[in-house]
């Protein structure tokens, strides 16, 4: 029995083969880089809260909303940041026509319902434009309140400050 160097290994001959054969298939299963999955923040943060939200016993609006603003955190450091990308999100609907007359004909707030689809995920979001509106007629009874408050006037027009001349 000779004593061998491989793989920064020192075995006898009959071990250093079996050694060697465990190296190559660690390597193996490691040689392919893993590429990080990115995906869009704002989605990220609906997705954890949308699964926290499922999980409890009282949906509602207001529980929801807590989800959602419990999972902000893992992806912005800025729950403004979130807020302006998530409403930079609902403006895809609100800005539609179409979108507003079928709100409008079903009796819904437009801004409320758009919300609620995009809080449902970036897969729901594309749904309903691929399909079409009719998709969220059997969900539109849970489309009854904002998930967005506005408590920091983000959205207020500045006061105009009149001059006397």
């Amino acid at each position: 029995m000779t004593n061998e160097f491989r793989n920064g290994i020192v075995a006898n001959s009959n071990n250093a083969t079996i050694r060697k054969i465990e190296v190559e298939v660690k390597k193996k299963s490691t040689d392919k880089p893993k590429r990080p999955y990115n995906r869009e923040a704002v989605y990220d943060v609906l997705d954890r809260g949308l699964r926290q939200f499922k999980r409890q016993v009282t949906q509602n609006n207001e529980t929801k909303r807590e989800c959602i603003i419990a999972n902000i955190r893992s992806r912005y450091d800025d729950a403004l940041r979130f807020w302006l990308d998530f409403n930079k999100e609902v403006a895809i609907f609100t800005d539609s026509i179409r979108f507003n007359e079928y709100c409008k004909s079903k009796g819904h707030d437009v801004r409320q319902v758009a919300e609620h689809i995009i809080a449902e995920g970036k897969t729901f979001k594309n749904r309903v434009l691929f399909e079409g509106y009719h998709v969220i007629d059997q969900m539109a009874y849970m489309f009854n309140g904002n998930l967005f408050v506005d408590t920091e006037k983000i959205y207020d027009k500045p006061k105009q400050v009149l001059t006397e001349n």
